[in-house]
């Protein structure tokens, strides 16, 4: 060993042989490292959840912004399948670590591989479009984000067309998988858009009564074991639930056999069908 390469080990911040212990992959050590990243992303919701409506969820949202970029720590280690030693759970790590920056880690692969084969080459490196900010405009205008979000959109669009234009470093083979894989991803956005169908909202709450009314329709969807339901429109219904019953759909109390007969051609007492306590308050209430 030479006195030159004697000083330059000296000079190392990590020895050889830390390093080495730090390159060896674990699926235990990567799924530790990976639930408390998780466990602060959902501290820190906590936080903006318990700040609503005061200053403090100002700081909340920039801590949690924090813990939300740093999933491209993941993202990067996860296309070099070095976050894990299985190479399924680096792709499913990644590919979900991606989606709160609308990225898509089966395309960034490519991108970024083509960045470490032609590294500051300004015609094959993907990593120096677009160019940095000319002016102090440009430079204002790129820290908005503004225009990271629509070269998201705009890629993404693209892609799920098997538009590859400009992505000429993805190799033909593998763009099949680009594009199922970022169909997938905008399908998952679309599942969680704010307007999707949830969870049925109870209607006209009521802490100081023992039951409520909770609208919602009775389909045939909701019958599996009667296959002789016909689909079709399904009418709009109140049903009577306790208070402390969870806010789903239910399905009204069938009517006895014969009850429509032998009812026939007589009033029905307010609040015939509801639970006791539902009909006292019903009949009180003029309803």
């Amino acid at each position: 060993m030479t006195d030159a390469s004697v000083n330059r080990s000296s000079h190392r911040l990590v020895s050889p042989a830390e390093l080495k212990a730090l390159s060896q992959r674990s699926d235990a050590r990567g799924l530790v490292r990976l639930a408390l990243h998780a466990g602060l992303i959902g501290l820190s919701s906590y936080a903006i959840w318990r700040t609503q409506g005061t200053l403090w969820v100002l700081p909340s949202m920039l801590v949690q912004g924090l813990f939300l970029v740093s999933l491209f720590a993941t993202i990067h280690e996860t296309v070099h399948y070095t976050a894990f030693r299985s190479r399924q759970l680096n792709e499913a790590v990644g590919w979900l670590a991606a989606l709160p920056s609308m990225l898509n880690s089966t395309y960034y692969k490519h991108f970024h591989l083509a960045h470490h084969r032609h590294t500051q080459d300004p015609a094959r490196d993907p990593e120096l479009t677009p160019p940095p900010p000319a002016t102090r405009g440009e430079f204002w205008w790129r820290i908005t984000a503004i225009p990271y979000w629509i070269g998201r959109f705009r890629s993404l669009g693209k892609l799920a067309v098997g538009n590859f234009a400009g992505a000429d470093f993805v190799p033909e083979k593998a763009r099949g998988e680009v594009v199922r894989s970022v169909r997938q991803r905008l399908a998952a956005a679309l599942l969680d858009r704010p307007g999707h169908p949830g969870p049925a909202l109870p209607a006209r709450l009521s802490a100081d009564r023992a039951y409520r009314l909770q609208r919602g329709c009775e389909r045939p969807d909701q019958h599996p074991d009667h296959a002789g339901l016909l689909a079709g429109p399904a009418a709009d219904v109140e049903h009577a639930v306790p208070c402390r019953a969870s806010p789903l759909p239910l399905d009204p109390v069938p009517r006895p056999a014969g009850a429509a007969r032998q009812g026939a051609g007589r009033p029905r007492p307010s609040g015939a069908g509801l639970p006791a306590d539902a009909a006292r308050h019903s009949r009180r209430s003029g309803g």
